[in-house]
Protein backbone atom coordinates (compact mmCIF):
# COMPACT_ATOMS: atom_id res chain seq x y z
CA UNK A 1 0.00 0.00 0.00
CA UNK A 2 2.87 2.23 0.63
CA UNK A 3 4.61 2.08 -2.70
CA UNK A 4 0.67 2.54 -4.28
CA UNK A 5 0.48 5.57 -2.34
CA UNK A 6 4.21 6.62 -3.46
CA UNK A 7 3.38 5.89 -6.86
CA UNK A 8 -0.08 8.36 -6.82
CA UNK A 9 1.09 11.01 -5.24
CA UNK A 10 3.98 11.06 -8.08
CA UNK A 11 1.33 10.65 -10.69
CA UNK A 12 -1.59 13.40 -9.08
CA UNK A 13 1.49 15.57 -7.62
CA UNK A 14 -1.21 16.07 -4.66
CA UNK A 15 1.92 16.72 -2.75
CA UNK A 16 5.87 17.29 -3.32
CA UNK A 17 8.97 17.22 -1.43
CA UNK A 18 8.94 20.78 -0.63
CA UNK A 19 5.54 20.20 1.18
CA UNK A 20 5.43 20.64 4.95
CA UNK A 21 1.84 18.98 5.51
CA UNK A 22 -0.89 19.45 8.18
CA UNK A 23 -2.45 15.84 9.01
CA UNK A 24 -5.57 15.49 10.38
CA UNK A 25 -5.73 12.73 12.79
CA UNK A 26 -8.73 11.94 14.67
CA UNK A 27 -7.22 8.81 16.29
CA UNK A 28 -9.75 6.56 14.03
CA UNK A 29 -8.14 4.12 11.77
CA UNK A 30 -8.26 5.74 8.52
CA UNK A 31 -6.12 8.99 9.59
CA UNK A 32 -4.09 6.27 11.77
CA UNK A 33 -3.42 4.38 8.52
CA UNK A 34 -3.09 8.02 6.36
CA UNK A 35 -0.55 9.28 9.45
CA UNK A 36 1.48 6.37 9.21
CA UNK A 37 1.79 6.19 5.40
CA UNK A 38 2.75 10.12 4.97
CA UNK A 39 5.41 9.38 7.59
CA UNK A 40 6.90 6.16 5.82
CA UNK A 41 6.87 7.70 2.13
CA UNK A 42 9.26 10.46 3.89
CA UNK A 43 7.43 13.51 3.72
CA UNK A 44 7.28 17.01 5.94
CA UNK A 45 4.40 16.43 8.73
CA UNK A 46 2.85 17.77 11.69
CA UNK A 47 -0.65 16.80 13.43
CA UNK A 48 -3.97 18.59 13.94
CA UNK A 49 -5.65 16.71 16.61
CA UNK A 50 -9.45 18.34 17.37
CA UNK A 51 -11.23 16.97 20.96
CA UNK A 52 -15.05 17.80 20.41
CA UNK A 53 -15.60 16.39 24.38
CA UNK A 54 -19.16 14.45 22.45
CA UNK A 55 -18.28 11.65 23.86
CA UNK A 56 -16.57 12.29 27.02
CA UNK A 57 -13.97 9.95 28.47
CA UNK A 58 -13.93 8.33 25.05
CA UNK A 59 -13.29 11.89 23.27
CA UNK A 60 -9.72 11.91 25.71
CA UNK A 61 -9.01 8.41 25.04
CA UNK A 62 -8.71 9.54 21.51
CA UNK A 63 -6.60 12.76 21.86
CA UNK A 64 -4.49 10.61 24.19
CA UNK A 65 -3.59 8.16 21.54
CA UNK A 66 -3.14 10.87 19.06
CA UNK A 67 -0.49 12.61 21.29
CA UNK A 68 0.98 9.09 21.88
CA UNK A 69 1.52 8.53 18.39
CA UNK A 70 3.19 12.21 17.64
CA UNK A 71 5.55 11.31 20.54
CA UNK A 72 6.51 8.02 18.59
CA UNK A 73 6.91 9.93 15.78
CA UNK A 74 8.63 12.79 16.73
CA UNK A 75 6.07 14.84 15.33
CA UNK A 76 4.70 18.55 16.39
CA UNK A 77 0.97 18.02 17.14
CA UNK A 78 -2.03 20.77 17.93
CA UNK A 79 -4.28 20.44 20.13
CA UNK A 80 -7.43 21.79 20.44
CA UNK A 81 -10.44 21.67 22.52
CA UNK A 82 -14.08 22.07 21.02
CA UNK A 83 -17.28 22.80 22.59
CA UNK A 84 -20.41 21.59 20.17
CA UNK A 85 -23.90 21.68 22.04
CA UNK A 86 -25.53 17.95 21.30
CA UNK A 87 -28.45 20.10 20.83
CA UNK A 88 -27.32 21.72 17.30
CA UNK A 89 -29.48 21.27 14.41
CA UNK A 90 -26.42 19.89 12.53
CA UNK A 91 -23.72 18.58 15.02
CA UNK A 92 -21.50 17.49 11.98
CA UNK A 93 -21.41 20.65 10.00
CA UNK A 94 -20.63 22.32 13.34
CA UNK A 95 -17.65 20.08 13.96
CA UNK A 96 -16.30 20.71 9.73
CA UNK A 97 -16.34 24.37 10.28
CA UNK A 98 -14.89 24.58 13.47
CA UNK A 99 -12.10 21.66 12.00
CA UNK A 100 -11.18 23.48 8.63
CA UNK A 101 -11.29 26.94 10.39
CA UNK A 102 -8.71 25.42 13.00
CA UNK A 103 -6.86 24.14 10.33
CA UNK A 104 -6.70 27.56 7.99
CA UNK A 105 -4.80 28.88 11.43
CA UNK A 106 -2.74 26.17 11.91
CA UNK A 107 -1.52 27.10 8.02
CA UNK A 108 -1.05 30.74 8.54
CA UNK A 109 0.49 30.59 11.73
CA UNK A 110 3.04 27.79 11.20
CA UNK A 111 3.38 27.98 7.25
CA UNK A 112 1.93 24.40 6.51
CA UNK A 113 1.92 24.59 2.74
CA UNK A 114 -0.80 20.94 2.64
CA UNK A 115 -3.45 19.79 4.85
CA UNK A 116 -3.77 16.21 4.30
CA UNK A 117 -7.13 14.45 5.31
CA UNK A 118 -8.12 10.51 5.17
CA UNK A 119 -10.94 10.43 3.05
CA UNK A 120 -10.68 7.08 0.92
CA UNK A 121 -12.25 5.97 -1.83
CA UNK A 122 -14.97 4.20 -0.21
CA UNK A 123 -16.34 7.72 1.61
CA UNK A 124 -16.26 9.26 -2.00
CA UNK A 125 -19.23 6.74 -2.94
CA UNK A 126 -21.04 7.41 0.21
CA UNK A 127 -20.95 11.33 -0.73
CA UNK A 128 -22.28 10.07 -4.27
CA UNK A 129 -25.14 8.70 -3.34
CA UNK A 130 -26.08 11.45 -0.49
CA UNK A 131 -25.47 13.99 -3.68
CA UNK A 132 -27.59 11.93 -5.49
CA UNK A 133 -30.42 11.94 -3.01
CA UNK A 134 -30.26 15.68 -2.27
CA UNK A 135 -30.74 16.62 -6.11
CA UNK A 136 -27.60 17.37 -8.00
CA UNK A 137 -25.63 18.18 -11.19
CA UNK A 138 -22.69 16.90 -12.85
CA UNK A 139 -20.49 18.76 -10.26
CA UNK A 140 -22.19 17.35 -7.27
CA UNK A 141 -22.29 13.81 -8.60
CA UNK A 142 -18.11 13.71 -9.20
CA UNK A 143 -18.37 13.27 -5.06
CA UNK A 144 -15.52 14.48 -2.82
CA UNK A 145 -12.44 16.14 -4.85
CA UNK A 146 -8.91 15.15 -4.78
CA UNK A 147 -7.89 18.21 -3.66
CA UNK A 148 -9.45 21.45 -3.25
CA UNK A 149 -7.31 24.81 -2.40
CA UNK A 150 -4.56 23.51 0.00
CA UNK A 151 -6.46 20.75 1.31
CA UNK A 152 -5.61 17.42 -0.24
CA UNK A 153 -7.44 13.80 0.01
CA UNK A 154 -4.25 11.22 -0.98
CA UNK A 155 -6.08 8.00 -0.15
CA UNK A 156 -8.87 8.77 -2.58
CA UNK A 157 -7.82 5.61 -4.47
CA UNK A 158 -8.01 3.26 -1.26
CA UNK A 159 -10.50 0.91 -0.74
CA UNK A 160 -12.29 0.49 3.04
CA UNK A 161 -11.15 -3.43 2.69
CA UNK A 162 -7.33 -2.56 1.74
CA UNK A 163 -7.16 0.31 4.60
CA UNK A 164 -8.33 -2.28 7.10
CA UNK A 165 -6.15 -5.09 5.29
CA UNK A 166 -3.31 -2.68 6.00
CA UNK A 167 -4.04 -1.56 9.51
CA UNK A 168 -3.96 -4.71 10.48
CA UNK A 169 -0.55 -6.28 8.96
CA UNK A 170 1.02 -3.32 10.26
CA UNK A 171 -0.31 -3.09 13.54
CA UNK A 172 -1.26 -0.01 13.78
CA UNK A 173 -2.98 1.20 16.89
CA UNK A 174 -6.37 3.11 16.41
CA UNK A 175 -9.47 4.09 17.81
CA UNK A 176 -13.46 3.04 17.28
CA UNK A 177 -15.78 5.89 17.12
CA UNK A 178 -19.01 4.49 18.33
CA UNK A 179 -20.94 7.46 16.78
CA UNK A 180 -19.66 5.22 13.38
CA UNK A 181 -21.69 2.47 14.27
CA UNK A 182 -24.54 4.32 14.49
CA UNK A 183 -27.42 4.43 11.69
CA UNK A 184 -28.63 8.16 12.87
CA UNK A 185 -26.59 9.60 10.32
CA UNK A 186 -27.52 9.31 6.26
CA UNK A 187 -24.04 8.68 5.67
CA UNK A 188 -23.63 5.74 7.69
CA UNK A 189 -26.72 4.10 7.03
CA UNK A 190 -25.37 4.21 2.78
CA UNK A 191 -21.91 2.94 4.23
CA UNK A 192 -24.14 0.05 6.12
CA UNK A 193 -26.87 -1.04 4.06
CA UNK A 194 -26.59 0.49 0.67
CA UNK A 195 -23.12 -0.56 -0.29
CA UNK A 196 -23.14 -3.99 1.30
CA UNK A 197 -26.65 -4.44 -0.69
CA UNK A 198 -25.19 -3.71 -4.09
CA UNK A 199 -22.02 -5.71 -3.60
CA UNK A 200 -23.38 -8.66 -2.04
CA UNK A 201 -26.69 -8.68 -3.59
CA UNK A 202 -27.13 -6.72 -6.81
CA UNK A 203 -23.46 -7.05 -8.45
CA UNK A 204 -19.98 -8.06 -6.50
CA UNK A 205 -18.21 -5.99 -9.16
CA UNK A 206 -20.17 -2.71 -7.90
CA UNK A 207 -17.93 -1.11 -6.53
CA UNK A 208 -15.62 -0.73 -8.66
CA UNK A 209 -18.10 0.33 -11.40
CA UNK A 210 -19.06 2.92 -9.22
CA UNK A 211 -15.66 4.33 -8.49
CA UNK A 212 -14.97 4.43 -12.26
CA UNK A 213 -18.02 6.70 -13.22
CA UNK A 214 -17.11 8.99 -10.31
CA UNK A 215 -14.11 9.37 -11.98
CA UNK A 216 -15.78 9.83 -15.91
CA UNK A 217 -17.74 12.42 -13.92
CA UNK A 218 -15.33 13.88 -12.72
CA UNK A 219 -13.78 13.93 -16.28
CA UNK A 220 -17.39 14.68 -17.69
CA UNK A 221 -17.48 17.65 -15.03
CA UNK A 222 -14.18 19.20 -16.24
CA UNK A 223 -15.42 19.05 -19.88
CA UNK A 224 -18.52 21.13 -19.08
CA UNK A 225 -16.54 23.55 -17.07
CA UNK A 226 -14.11 24.23 -20.02
CA UNK A 227 -16.92 24.51 -22.39
CA UNK A 228 -19.09 26.93 -20.26
CA UNK A 229 -15.69 29.14 -19.41
CA UNK A 230 -15.26 29.54 -23.07
CA UNK A 231 -18.51 31.46 -23.40
CA UNK A 232 -17.17 34.18 -21.15
CA UNK A 233 -15.28 37.14 -22.88
CA UNK A 234 -12.59 38.98 -19.85
CA UNK A 235 -13.34 42.43 -19.49
CA UNK A 236 -10.99 45.16 -17.89
CA UNK A 237 -12.73 44.45 -14.58
CA UNK A 238 -14.95 41.81 -14.63
CA UNK A 239 -16.47 39.07 -17.58
CA UNK A 240 -19.47 39.53 -20.21
CA UNK A 241 -21.38 36.63 -21.55
CA UNK A 242 -23.28 37.09 -24.97
CA UNK A 243 -26.70 35.15 -24.78
CA UNK A 244 -27.24 35.18 -28.11
CA UNK A 245 -23.94 32.99 -29.01
CA UNK A 246 -25.79 30.21 -26.91
CA UNK A 247 -28.67 27.96 -28.37
CA UNK A 248 -32.39 28.58 -26.46
CA UNK A 249 -32.71 25.14 -25.86
CA UNK A 250 -31.49 24.46 -22.29
CA UNK A 251 -30.02 28.21 -22.19
CA UNK A 252 -29.82 28.84 -18.48
CA UNK A 253 -28.49 25.39 -18.11
CA UNK A 254 -25.25 26.74 -20.42
CA UNK A 255 -25.61 29.78 -18.50
CA UNK A 256 -25.66 28.56 -14.95
CA UNK A 257 -22.52 26.43 -15.86
CA UNK A 258 -21.06 29.87 -16.98
CA UNK A 259 -21.40 31.74 -14.05
CA UNK A 260 -21.30 29.23 -11.07
CA UNK A 261 -17.84 30.23 -10.71
CA UNK A 262 -18.92 33.36 -9.59
CA UNK A 263 -21.52 32.23 -7.12
CA UNK A 264 -24.42 31.83 -9.04
CA UNK A 265 -26.97 29.04 -8.16
CA UNK A 266 -29.54 27.56 -11.23
CA UNK A 267 -32.06 29.45 -10.13
CA UNK A 268 -30.60 32.77 -10.61
CA UNK A 269 -29.15 31.79 -14.06
CA UNK A 270 -32.77 30.88 -14.49
CA UNK A 271 -34.34 34.01 -13.64
CA UNK A 272 -31.40 36.62 -15.24
CA UNK A 273 -32.13 34.39 -18.76
CA UNK A 274 -35.82 34.56 -18.77
CA UNK A 275 -35.67 38.61 -17.35
CA UNK A 276 -37.48 40.44 -19.60
CA UNK A 277 -36.11 43.82 -18.24
CA UNK A 278 -32.23 45.48 -18.93
CA UNK A 279 -31.01 46.01 -15.97
CA UNK A 280 -32.09 42.68 -14.19
CA UNK A 281 -29.18 41.90 -11.18
CA UNK A 282 -28.52 39.20 -9.29
CA UNK A 283 -26.01 38.89 -6.73
CA UNK A 284 -24.09 36.01 -5.09
CA UNK A 285 -21.71 36.46 -2.17
CA UNK A 286 -18.98 37.16 -4.41
CA UNK A 287 -20.06 38.93 -7.73
CA UNK A 288 -22.79 40.92 -9.37
CA UNK A 289 -24.67 39.84 -13.02
CA UNK A 290 -26.69 42.76 -14.52
CA UNK A 291 -28.53 41.93 -17.83
CA UNK A 292 -27.75 44.65 -20.53
CA UNK A 293 -29.76 43.69 -24.09
CA UNK A 294 -28.69 40.46 -24.65
CA UNK A 295 -25.59 40.72 -22.54
CA UNK A 296 -24.69 39.91 -18.99
CA UNK A 297 -21.68 41.56 -17.47
CA UNK A 298 -20.21 40.34 -14.13
CA UNK A 299 -18.20 41.92 -11.27
CA UNK A 300 -16.52 40.88 -8.70
CA UNK A 301 -18.01 42.80 -5.46
CA UNK A 302 -14.58 42.84 -4.30
CA UNK A 303 -13.68 44.68 -7.20
CA UNK A 304 -16.10 47.86 -7.02
CA UNK A 305 -14.11 50.60 -6.19
CA UNK A 306 -14.72 53.83 -6.77
CA UNK A 307 -13.34 53.81 -10.04
CA UNK A 308 -12.02 51.56 -12.63
CA UNK A 309 -9.30 51.70 -15.65
CA UNK A 310 -10.31 51.13 -19.22
CA UNK A 311 -6.91 50.09 -20.91
CA UNK A 312 -8.16 49.71 -24.47
CA UNK A 313 -11.40 49.86 -26.60
CA UNK A 314 -13.24 47.11 -25.19
CA UNK A 315 -17.21 47.01 -23.86
CA UNK A 316 -16.53 47.67 -19.73
CA UNK A 317 -19.00 47.95 -16.57
CA UNK A 318 -18.86 49.81 -13.77
CA UNK A 319 -21.75 48.85 -10.61
CA UNK A 320 -25.10 48.52 -12.41
CA UNK A 321 -23.48 50.01 -16.03
CA UNK A 322 -22.76 48.41 -18.94
CA UNK A 323 -20.99 50.40 -21.79
CA UNK A 324 -19.82 49.62 -25.38
CA UNK A 325 -17.27 51.33 -27.19
CA UNK A 326 -16.52 51.42 -30.73
CA UNK A 327 -13.99 53.71 -32.82
CA UNK A 328 -15.99 54.97 -36.24
CA UNK A 329 -13.30 56.33 -39.16
CA UNK A 330 -15.22 59.53 -40.61
CA UNK A 331 -15.94 59.35 -44.09
CA UNK A 332 -18.46 62.38 -44.29
CA UNK A 333 -19.38 64.73 -42.09
CA UNK A 334 -18.05 64.23 -38.37
CA UNK A 335 -20.52 65.94 -37.17
CA UNK A 336 -23.49 63.81 -38.34
CA UNK A 337 -21.77 61.14 -35.71
CA UNK A 338 -23.07 63.22 -33.02
CA UNK A 339 -25.42 61.69 -30.71
CA UNK A 340 -28.56 64.09 -28.79
CA UNK A 341 -28.76 61.11 -26.14
CA UNK A 342 -27.17 62.21 -22.84
CA UNK A 343 -26.10 58.88 -22.30
CA UNK A 344 -23.78 58.40 -25.75
CA UNK A 345 -20.33 60.26 -25.70
CA UNK A 346 -18.73 60.94 -28.47
CA UNK A 347 -15.38 62.44 -28.98
CA UNK A 348 -11.88 63.14 -31.81
CA UNK A 349 -10.72 60.08 -30.59
CA UNK A 350 -6.75 61.20 -31.36
CA UNK A 351 -7.96 64.34 -28.65
CA UNK A 352 -8.43 61.21 -25.96
CA UNK A 353 -5.23 59.84 -24.03
CA UNK A 354 -5.10 56.43 -23.10
CA UNK A 355 -5.51 54.46 -20.88
CA UNK A 356 -8.92 56.37 -18.94
CA UNK A 357 -10.54 55.32 -15.73
CA UNK A 358 -14.46 55.44 -15.23
CA UNK A 359 -16.04 56.40 -11.78
CA UNK A 360 -17.48 58.30 -9.36
CA UNK A 361 -16.64 62.05 -9.51
CA UNK A 362 -17.29 64.84 -6.49
CA UNK A 363 -17.88 68.28 -6.60
CA UNK A 364 -14.64 69.68 -5.34
CA UNK A 365 -12.55 68.25 -9.13
CA UNK A 366 -13.34 70.68 -12.68
CA UNK A 367 -13.36 69.93 -16.29
CA UNK A 368 -13.94 72.02 -19.20
CA UNK A 369 -17.36 71.83 -20.41
CA UNK A 370 -17.90 71.87 -24.08
CA UNK A 371 -18.03 75.35 -24.94
CA UNK A 372 -16.42 76.90 -22.30
CA UNK A 373 -13.13 78.33 -22.51
CA UNK A 374 -12.74 77.92 -18.27
CA UNK A 375 -12.21 74.86 -15.54
CA UNK A 376 -15.88 74.50 -13.41
CA UNK A 377 -15.98 72.81 -10.68
CA UNK A 378 -18.29 69.58 -11.06
CA UNK A 379 -20.78 70.46 -8.33
CA UNK A 380 -22.12 73.40 -10.42
CA UNK A 381 -22.56 71.11 -13.11
CA UNK A 382 -24.05 68.24 -11.14
CA UNK A 383 -26.38 70.25 -8.96
CA UNK A 384 -29.82 69.71 -9.25
CA UNK A 385 -29.40 68.01 -12.97
CA UNK A 386 -27.71 64.57 -11.60
CA UNK A 387 -30.34 62.09 -9.93
CA UNK A 388 -27.93 60.02 -8.13
CA UNK A 389 -23.91 59.79 -7.33
CA UNK A 390 -22.13 61.64 -10.78
CA UNK A 391 -19.86 59.63 -12.99
CA UNK A 392 -16.75 60.89 -15.05
CA UNK A 393 -14.60 59.52 -17.60
CA UNK A 394 -11.16 60.70 -17.45
CA UNK A 395 -7.92 60.66 -19.42
CA UNK A 396 -4.53 59.49 -18.96
CA UNK A 397 -3.55 62.99 -17.18
CA UNK A 398 -7.15 62.86 -15.33
CA UNK A 399 -8.92 65.47 -17.00
CA UNK A 400 -12.63 64.94 -17.02
CA UNK A 401 -13.21 64.55 -20.64
CA UNK A 402 -17.37 62.90 -20.03
CA UNK A 403 -19.54 63.85 -16.60
CA UNK A 404 -21.88 60.69 -17.86
CA UNK A 405 -24.94 61.66 -18.93
CA UNK A 406 -24.38 65.74 -18.15
CA UNK A 407 -21.36 67.26 -20.29
CA UNK A 408 -18.31 66.12 -22.42
CA UNK A 409 -15.18 68.21 -22.80
CA UNK A 410 -14.60 71.27 -24.76
CA UNK A 411 -10.93 69.51 -25.39
CA UNK A 412 -12.26 66.33 -27.00
CA UNK A 413 -14.66 67.91 -28.76
CA UNK A 414 -15.55 66.81 -32.75
CA UNK A 415 -14.77 69.52 -34.92
CA UNK A 416 -14.59 69.80 -38.79
CA UNK A 417 -11.06 68.40 -38.98
CA UNK A 418 -11.52 65.17 -36.93
CA UNK A 419 -10.71 61.87 -38.59
CA UNK A 420 -11.79 59.15 -36.24
CA UNK A 421 -14.23 59.29 -33.49
CA UNK A 422 -14.80 57.63 -30.55
CA UNK A 423 -17.99 56.51 -29.11
CA UNK A 424 -18.87 55.32 -25.96
CA UNK A 425 -22.51 54.44 -25.45
CA UNK A 426 -24.32 53.38 -22.20
CA UNK A 427 -26.21 50.36 -22.76
CA UNK A 428 -30.08 50.23 -21.52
Amino acid sequence: MLSALKQHLLESQLLTETDHVLVAVSGGKDSMVLLHLLHKAGYKLAIAHINYQLRGADSDADEALVIEKAQHLGLEIHIKKASIDKAHSNVQEAAREIRYQFFNDLCASFGYTKIATAHHANDALETLFIQLMRGTGIHGLKAIPAQRENVVRPMLWASRQEIDAFAEAEKIAFRQDVSNLSDAYLRNRIRHHLLPLIEHEIDPTAITKLKTSIKLLAEDGAAVKAMADSLLSELNNGFSLDLSAIPEKEKHTWVYHAISRFGFNRDQAKSIVEASENGKQILSHSSTCVKRNNTLFITSIAKQNDHIKVEQLEDFVFESLAFSMRLIPVLEDPFSHISKDSMIGSFDADKVHWPLTFGHAFGHEQMQPFGSTNQVKLKKLIYGLAPKPALALKDAEGEIIWLHGLRTNENTKITGATKRILVIETKD
